[in-house]
Parts: structure tokens; sequence; C-alpha cells
């Protein structure tokens, strides 16, 4: 992202004048009216992203400071993140879908922010019944094998069923305490995430970079990490009033 540098000389009578503006490039440096280099400090890549970073060269420059995923309404780092039949689902300020299989118009390995309902103008404070399992279950008429919608999925689910049945049934889902962004010119990472369920401790990177200036679609990936602490689980249904406290 460039800098704007601008030099003020002040002459003895009091007028100030612009000396000279020159925009910073990647290299991080930018030359003076009298030619001298001007050192700026790029943001520092957090390093356990490093290796992502390195091996994933579209996300570009990082933006911001690494810092914990938070509920804005809450204060609280909760990440959500759940598996359908053909898509993960995750929650950080909104919720993106990420395509798992070819499903009606959706790619693998595709991402997308996904519907809004506040810009539709409807109420989004979620009801009760959408976290209460038994009434979802019927609602939905569940498979025994399979687990409902849940929360702000389940009622896409009811308000939008375009934008949302698609993903099919829920096979597992979490809510982590402690995932760690970093936010990158074409891109974003999420660390550590269970990517191949809740009991498998193997836990990954999670890679959506951007197709549009827009932000609100791309493609997605995983990759190993490490030197990063595991975050803690928590089922849904169990609402926990720390997020640190299981």
């Amino acid at each position: 992202m460039p800098f704007v540098v601008v030099f003020l000389a002040c002459g003895v009578i009091g007028m100030i004048g612009l000396a000279a503006v020159n925009h910073v490039g990647r290299k991080g440096e930018a030359k003076s009216h009298q030619g001298s280099p001007i050192a700026v400090q790029e943001m520092p890549i957090y390093e356990p992203f490093r290796s992502i970073r390195e091996s994933h060269p579209k996300l570009g420059a990082a933006l911001q400071k690494e810092d914990l995923v938070e509920n804005k309404a809450t204060n609280k780092p909760w990440f959500y993140l759940a598996r359908y039949d053909c898509a993960y689902i995750i929650w950080d300020t909104s919720f993106f879908q990420l395509a798992i299989n070819d499903c009606e118009d959706h790619k693998a390995n595709t991402w997308k922010r996904a519907f809004d309902f506040q810009k539709q103008g409807k109420n989004y404070e979620i009801g009760k019944q959408y976290s209460d399992e038994n009434w979802l279950r019927k609602h939905f008429k569940t498979p025994s094998d399979s687990f409902p919608p849940f929360g702000g999925v389940a009622q896409g689910f009811d308000w939008s069923p375009k934008q949302w049945t698609w993903i099919g049934n829920q096979i597992w889902q979490t809510n982590l305490c402690g995932v760690v962004k970093q936010e990158f010119e074409g891109g974003r990472i999420y660390a550590a995430v269970p990517i191949h369920g809740e009991g498998n401790p193997n836990l990954k990177a999670l890679i959506l970079m951007y197709d549009n200036k827009d932000q609100n679609e791309g493609v997605w990936d995983y990759q190993e990490v490490f030197g990063i602490t595991a975050p803690r689980l928590h089922d849904p249904y169990k609402a926990a009033k720390n997020c640190w406290e299981y």
C-alpha cells in the first residue's frame, strides 16, 4: 500500500512551501528531492505465516499486524467453523462459504461471502429456535446420520434458501477460541483450524485469496502451519460465558 511523503519548508518570513511529494514503492523506500533514500518499514508478516505467504505469492504484502479473530458484537475472540456436504462455513465478521465439491453452480475450492441479511433490510437477530437441535432436526427434517444447520446458517436456510441450501447437511461444527488472522493485499490467512474435523489434531492454516476488488469471492486453500498455539474448541450448542473456558 503506497505511502505519501511530504516535506514542508519554512522560510524566514513564515512562508511554508511544498518541497516534494514522493510515492513509496513496493521495495519500501522513496527518494527525496535531494536524491537521498528514505527507509520505510513494511508491515511484518506473522512468523508462522511466512512460509504460507511464500507458497501463495498472490497474497502480496501484509496490510495489518496479526490479530485474534473477534466477534465485534461481543468483543470475544470467537471463530465459527462447520463442515457441510458441499462446503465449509466460516464466520469471522460475516459468513463465508467455502465450496468443497462441485455443487450446483459452485466450483470446488472457490469461496464467496455469504448472503448478507442486513443488506436486505431484514432483522438479523437470530431466533433462539435456531440453536435448539431438537427443533432444528424436526424443522429441516434432518436425516439421523447428519446434523441440521445451526444459528445464522439455519436462519439462512429459511430466509434465503437459494443462497444457502446448496451446502447440504451439516457433518460437524465447532466454535474456536484463539484463531489468528492476518490481512494481505490479495487475501487473508486464518490459523490454526481443524479443517479435517474437530477431533483431528492436525491443524491447518486456512487461506482465502481474493478474485476481485470487493474481496467477496475467490479461491481457497489450506497448508501446514507451525509455531502457533492451538485454539480451544467449544460446542456451539453450549454457550460459554468465557471463550477461554470449556
